[in-house]
């Protein structure tokens, strides 16, 4: 008599998760080949030309040290703050056209790490059919500006989170010397997910982090070779300069006067508030990157995902927990 009910349920999953994947793919290429022309403001791909001008500027030897500029077209910075690996990752595009090519085909690699980090999601929650669990998460979410925002602006945040996924995975399932590679990619592309290590070090994975500090260090190496070690210099002068909030923001830098508050030092107590907690594996990791997204000085909404996936590791454990807990025996104690 369950086999019936049990099919039911199966047949509700396989049209609710390849519906979900469908409505993802259909947002996904209306936004990059025709939605972005129903948008104002003259922002499209605006992040992805910083990673394209700075690419340009690696090659000639002069990252950091001048301003950005590609073609006359907008860009969200005007001087490349981010590690020199964010820039060496649009290398093999930065020879084709800017946006009707290259940045389509970044935003491709956008909508594709959202795709494969919510298919980590589900395999980390150990759920029965991941990729269609998947797809009914990626379809919600692909009608949101947490996920539309981000693509339009050609954002690497997707292709950080997905980093940072497969690392939680590798890290979750033991594969050490893979976990401490990805989390080197991670840092060298974006330097938060370095809160990352904390855990590391809390449950002494010496493999992980002698990868992470290896892949690290051997970067670092042929940057201050390519640009010499003045850049030094140049990459900690930009540092300084101020990131206006502009666009949607979440959390508490979104509000006027708290985001003051926030950013003088309030944020910063948070995250090592969180990094303090003497959580583990599923839990450490999800509070680990909250943690770095409270120091972040601009939370803009194309971190939605991210925190999303650091939810999600959290209430995992913490089912998993309430799960496992021993119930109060209704039985009368003996005399």
């Amino acid at each position: 008599m369950n086999a019936l009910p049990r099919a039911g349920w199966r047949l509700a999953l396989i049209g609710l998760g390849a519906v979900g994947w469908g409505v993802f793919l259909w947002v996904t290429i209306f936004a990059i080949t025709t939605g972005w022309q129903m948008t104002s403001g003259h922002v499209r791909l605006v992040d992805w030309h910083v990673f394209d001008a700075g690419a340009r500027q690696l090659v000639a030897r002069d990252l950091y040290r001048t301003p950005l500029e590609i073609q006359g077209l907008p860009l969200s910075a005007t001087q490349f703050r981010l590690p020199p690996f964010s820039a060496a990752l649009a290398l093999p595009l930065a020879g084709l056209p800017v946006d009707d090519v290259a940045g389509v085909i970044w935003q491709g690699l956008a909508a594709t790490s959202i795709a494969g980090a919510v298919v980590i999601v589900a395999v980390i929650a150990r759920l029965h059919s991941p990729v269609l669990w998947a797809g009914i998460a990626v379809g919600l979410l692909s009608v949101t500006l947490w996920y539309l925002e981000g693509l339009h602006l050609g954002t690497n945040n997707y292709l950080v989170l997905l980093l940072v996924a497969a690392f939680c995975w590798c890290y979750l399932t033991g594969r050490w010397r893979l976990a401490g590679l990805l989390l080197g990619l991670a840092v060298a592309t974006k330097l938060w997910p370095a809160t990352l290590a904390v855990v590391a070090i809390r449950e002494r994975r010496w493999p992980v982090l002698g990868w992470a500090t290896a892949f690290l260090a051997a970067q670092a190496a042929v940057v201050l070779a390519w640009l010499g070690p003045d850049v030094v210099g140049s990459i900690l002068a930009t540092l300084g300069e101020p990131i206006p909030p502009t666009g949607y923001l979440l959390g508490p830098t979104a509000i006027s006067g708290l985001r003051e508050v926030w950013n003088s030092g309030a944020g910063l107590a948070v995250g090592v508030g969180l990094l303090l907690i003497p959580a583990r594996g599923r839990l450490g990791l999800g509070l680990a990157i909250l943690a770095a997204m409270a120091v972040i000085a601009n939370l803009w909404i194309h971190y939605g995902p991210t925190i999303l996936f650091a939810l999600a590791l959290i209430g995992m454990e913490l089912l998993s927990h309430l799960a496992h807990r021993p119930r109060a025996s209704s039985a009368p104690a003996s005399a």
